[in-house]
C-alpha cells in the first residue's frame, strides 16, 4: 500500500502524540495506526464514559485517516461501522490537537489543546454526557476551573469531592471571593457571604471525613430542586440580577439505599454553577428563606433519614447497575432493545418497591429511558409504553413529574406518526400544535411547558403568524425567566420588533478581530445566519456573490451559526466566501443566535443606511428588487 504525504505525516504524529505529552519519534515512521493503536488512547479525564470494544470486536474495528480543509485526522469504526474515536489536527501544524470518544456513536468526551503545544489545556463532554467544560491552565491534566458546567453536574462534583475527600475538586464549584465582588452585593451581605466560602474551603476536609452518607460505594443519582429564583438587581441591590436554586439536594445510591445531600443554595455565574456553603441539615436557603418540605431530608453531617434499603431493592438496583454496564457495550440493534426493554423493567420494579421522592426518582429515569429509546427507535413500542405511563400518573400529585411524561409522550408520538408512509404532514402538525396548546393548559407552570410554548412560537412564526409567535415568546420570558429557553424567546422577540429599529449584531471574525454591525453604517448591509448543514445558506452563496457584484457599496456579513470553528471555516473555504464571516462555538444556541432567537436558517436581515433593520427575514429575490431601488 502505498500512503500519502499527509497520511505518513498524521501517522507520525499520531503514534507519538497523547493527550498529555507530544514527542517526535523516528520509529514507524511509514505505519498506519492500527485500530488498536487507536483504542488504546485513554482520555486525560478518569471520569468520561464512552465505549470500547473488547476481545475479538478489537481485531474486527477499522481506522483511516480523514481530511478536510486543513483537517486531519485517524478515525476509528466498531465493526458495525458505529463512530468510536476521532484524533484531529485541526490547523496543520502536524500535532494533534484534538482526541474525541464517543458513545452509540455519538462524540460524548473530547480533549483539546487550543494553544496547539502540544498538551491538552481543555476537557468538554458533548452529547448526553453532559455539558462540562473544564480549562487546564497549567496543562497538568487536572481541570483548574469550570467554563461551563449545569446545575445538575455541579451537585455531582460535590459527591464525587466528598467522597474521594478532594478539597480542590470542591473548591472548584465553590463560589469565589471574585465572583461575589462581582456581584456587587450590599456591603454586610458581601461580607457574610465572602466569609461563608472562605469557611466552607476551610473545613471541607473535615466535614468530608465526619460525614457517613456518602461513602466510596455511593452513586450521584439525581439532582433535586424546585424551580430557580431571580432576585432582580434593583432589590438587593446589586449590580445584575442573581439567579439562584434554593434548597438543593444531590440524590446519591449507596448500596441500594437512596440519600439526599442537602446542598442547599447554588448561584449562577456566567455559564456555571456554584455552591456556597457545605452541606447541611438546614432546610432554609440563603437567599429565599422558606424551607423545603421533603419525604426524606438528609443532614449530610450526620447520615441521619436514610431510606432503609432491603435485600430486594439492593438486588434490583445491582441488576440495574449490570443492565447499564451492557449496554455500553451493546451494538446489536436487537441487543439493545433486549437490554432497553430490562432496563425499563427493572426501573418500574424499583419505583414499585419505594414510596414517596424515591418512587419519584425511579419514575423519572423510566421516563427518560423510555423516550430515549422511543426517540431513537431502540424501543419499538416506546410511545405506547409512554402513553401508559402518562395516562397512570395523569392524576399524581407531583405534576412536575405527570408533566414529564405526557410531554415525552406526546414529542415521541409526534415523531413516530412524521415516519409513517404516506404520513399527511399537514394533519399531523395541526394535531401537534393541538396537542401543544392542550399540554400548556393542563401544566402552565411546569417546567416543559416552557418547551411546549417555544414549539408553538416557532411554528406559528414559520406559517407567518408573527402576532401569535410574539405572544408565545413572550409568555416564555414571563413565565419561565430562567429557562434554557427564555434568553432565546427574548431574543426572538427582539428579532420580530426590529423593523425600523436599531439591532446590536456582533461578533469575533475567524480571522480573530472583532466585527459590529454598527461601523458599517452609512452603507446598506446584509446579515445572513448561515451554517455548513444548511443547504439552502449553500444555495444563496452565488446569488450572495452575485449581489455583492452588482452592488459593490453593500456591505455582507454572514453570521456563521456551526458549532465549531472548523466547521465555519470549510464553509467559507469552500465557496470562496470574502466577506467577513463571524463565529462562535454552540451553534444555534451560540450567544450569536440567542441574542436574535435565531431557531431556523438561513435568515437574512437588511440594514439601511442609518444601521435600522429595513426586513427582519428577506429573501434573495427580495434582496435585490430593494438594492436595485437604492442604488438608481
Amino acid at each position: 500500500m502505498r500512503y500519502s504525504v499527509r497520511q505518513i505525516r498524521l501517522g507520525i504524529l499520531f503514534l507519538c502524540t497523547s493527550a498529555g505529552t507530544f514527542c517526535t519519534s523516528t520509529g514507524m515512521l511509514f505505519a498506519q495506526p492500527t485500530a488498536e493503536d487507536a483504542l488504546a488512547l485513554k482520555p486525560m479525564q478518569a471520569d468520561a464514559e464512552y465505549d470500547t470494544p473488547t476481545g475479538d470486536e478489537i481485531a474486527k474495528c477499522t481506522i483511516r485517516s480523514v481530511n478536510k480543509g486543513d483537517e486531519s485526522a485517524w478515525v476509528v469504526y466498531s465493526p458495525n461501522g458505529e463512530l468510536l474515536r476521532r484524533f484531529v489536527d485541526t490547523n496543520n501544524d502536524s500535532k494533534l490537537d484534538m482526541w474525541c470518544y464517543c458513545k452509540n456513536g455519538i462524540e460524548v468526551y473530547r480533549d483539546i489543546d487550543a494553544d496547539y503545544n502540544g498538551k491538552a489545556d481543555q476537557y468538554r463532554w458533548y452529547g448526553m454526557a453532559g455539558i462540562r467544560w473544564g480549562l487546564d491552565k497549567d496543562e497538568d491534566g487536572e481541570i483548574d476551573a469550570w467554563n461551563t458546567i449545569s446545575p445538575e453536574e455541579t451537585s455531582a462534583e460535590v459527591v464525587r469531592a466528598i467522597q474521594t475527600n478532594d478539597a480542590t475538586k470542591f473548591s472548584r464549584v465553590l463560589l469565589t471571593e471574585a465572583e461575589i465582588e462581582r456581584f456587587g452585593f450590599e456591603a454586610d451581605v458581601q461580607k457574610e457571604l465572602i466569609q461563608k466560602v472562605k469557611k466552607a474551603g476551610e473545613e471541607f476536609l473535615a466535614f468530608a471525613k465526619r460525614q457517613d452518607l456518602v461513602s466510596a460505594d455511593s452513586k450521584w443519582v439525581d439532582f433535586s430542586a424546585v424551580r430557580p429564583g431571580v432576585i432582580p438587581s434593583s432589590l438587593m441591590p446589586t449590580k445584575t440580577d442573581v439567579v439562584v436554586y434554593e434548597n438543593v439536594l444531590a440524590v446519591v445510591e449507596t448500596n441500594g439505599k437512596l440519600g439526599e445531600v442537602n446542598l442547599g443554595t447554588l448561584v449562577k455565574v456566567d455559564d456555571g454553577w456554584r455552591v456556597i456553603d457545605l452541606p447541611s441539615s438546614s432546610t432554609a436557603g440563603y437567599f429565599f428563606s422558606s424551607p423545603r418540605t421533603t419525604t426524606a431530608m438528609i443532614s449530610a453531617s450526620s447520615g441521619s433519614g436514610e431510606t432503609v434499603a432491603n435485600p430486594e431493592m439492593q438486588e434490583l438496583v445491582a441488576a440495574l447497575e449490570k443492565v447499564d454496564k451492557s449496554l455500553t457495550g451493546a451494538t446489536a440493534p436487537a441487543e439493545k432493545t433486549a437490554l432497553q426493554q430490562q432496563r425499563i423493567e427493572t426501573l418500574r420494579k424499583l419505583a414499585a418497591a419505594s414510596e414517596g421522592r424515591d418512587r419519584d426518582i425511579w419514575l423519572q429515569q423510566m421516563i427518560d429511558s423510555i423516550s430515549s429509546g422511543a426517540q431513537t427507535g431502540t424501543l419499538p413500542d416506546g410511545v405506547k409504553l409512554l402513553d401508559q405511563i402518562q395516562i397512570e400518573l395523569a392524576k399524581a400529585e407531583n405534576r412536575e413529574l405527570a408533566a414529564q411524561a405526557r410531554f415525552a409522550y406526546l414529542s415521541a408520538e409526534y415523531a413516530l406518526t412524521l415516519q409513517e408512509k404516506d404520513a399527511d404532514f399537514a394533519k399531523i402538525q395541526d394535531k401537534w400544535l393541538s396537542d401543544l396548546a392542550e399540554f400548556v393548559k393542563d401544566f402552565p407552570t411546569e417546567t416543559p411547558a416552557a418547551d411546549a410554548m417555544l414549539q408553538l412560537a416557532i411554528s406559528e412564526e414559520f406559517v407567518g403568524n408573527d402576532a401569535k409567535a410574539k405572544e408565545w415568546y413572550s409568555s416564555i420570558v414571563k413565565d419561565f425567566p430562567n429557562s434554557t429557553f427564555a434568553k432565546k424567546a427574548a431574543g426572538a422577540v427582539q428579532r420580530l420588533d426590529s423593523v425600523g429599529r436599531s439591532v446590536s449584531i456582533k461578533g469575533t471574525t475567524l480571522q480573530g478581530r472583532r466585527l459590529d454591525v454598527a461601523a458599517f453604517r452609512g452603507n446598506y448591509v446584509i446579515v445572513q445566519y448561515v451554517a455548513e448543514w444548511c443547504q439552502q445558506c449553500t444555495d444563496d452563496v452565488d446569488h450572495l456573490q452575485k449581489l455583492q457584484k452588482k452592488y459593490p457599496k453593500a456591505g455582507i456579513i454572514s453570521v456563521s451559526l456551526d458549532n465549531t470553528r472548523q466547521e465555519a471555516a470549510d464553509y467559507v473555504r469552500t465557496h470562496r466566501i470574502n466577506w467577513p464571516v463571524v463565529h462562535e462555538e454552540g451553534g444555534l444556541d451560540s450567544s450569536l443566535g440567542t441574542e436574535m432567537g435565531i431557531f431556523t436558517l438561513p435568515l437574512t436581515i437588511l440594514i439601511d443606511k442609518n444601521g435600522t433593520v429595513m426586513n427582519r427575514n428577506t429573501t434573495i429575490a427580495e434582496l435585490d428588487a430593494e438594492l436595485a431601488k437604492r442604488f438608481k
